[in-house]
């Protein structure tokens, strides 16, 4: 169930530009006024797409600070114009970079038509993909060296037994512990690794479904 306390995409360009349309009437300081709002409606808008609400607040925060800034040297004094100056454009620089991403994301509330559910999906997938990729790959480099280790121990005892014969030693002892040691590595890694690759083969099977219902998304439409 999506709560009231959110905004779509329509409904947060819309109240953004009544902002944008009614700012001049807004009292003064109206910089502050305007971001103080402006950063409300990106609130909601976070909300919606279960981002961090602390982010949509910064050009407020910096909007706060910069006006707190002007109040102690005074707002007639030279140095007051180059703090407003200053915080107004990092805050408009702010405000656009968050705005951007809140209206190019995707939330459960915006209106959506198949075909952007079917690329949405795809490009979802893909990165869920790409992420299982990633930590596979080290899981696999790991269970390589570890069976290399075992492989050498394997030679390296093999080797002793050959040149000292099979008769009990200190350095037999300690070969013999160390093999069973790493076999018991290779066994937990190799466990491991069967995990992550069924997760990558059921995340690769998924990615391909994704992929063939967007190639065919036009029969779909048809």
């Amino acid at each position: 169930m999506i709560s009231k306390w959110q905004m779509s995409r329509i409904q947060y360009g819309f109240g953004l530009g009544i902002l944008i349309a009614t700012w001049i009437h807004f009292p003064v300081p109206r910089a502050l006024f305007v971001f103080a709002i402006s950063s409300a409606l990106t609130a909601l808008r976070y909300r919606a797409l279960g981002w961090k609400l602390p982010q949509a607040l910064i050009p407020f925060a910096i909007a706060a600070v910069g006006t707190a800034l002007i109040m102690i040297v005074g707002p007639t004094s030279k140095a007051s114009v180059s703090i407003a100056h200053l915080w107004r454009g990092a805050a408009v620089l702010a405000q656009l970079g968050i705005t951007a991403r809140a209206v190019l994301a995707h939330s459960a509330s915006d209106p959506i038509s198949s075909r952007q559910a079917l690329a949405h999906k795809f490009l979802n997938q893909r990165r869920r993909t790409k992420r299982v990729m990633d930590e596979f790959t080290p899981q696999m480099e790991a269970h390589r060296r570890a069976t290399q280790e075992l492989d050498a121990l394997r030679a390296e005892l093999a080797d002793y037994v050959a040149t000292h014969g099979d008769k009990p030693s200190a350095e037999r002892a300690r070969l013999t512990e160390l093999l069973a040691d790493q076999i018991l590595l290779v066994q937990a890694s190799s466990e491991d690794l069967r995990a992550e690759t069924a997760k990558l083969q059921a995340e690769s099977d998924a990615l391909r479904s994704a992929t063939e219902a967007w190639k065919n998304r036009n029969n779909k439409a048809a």
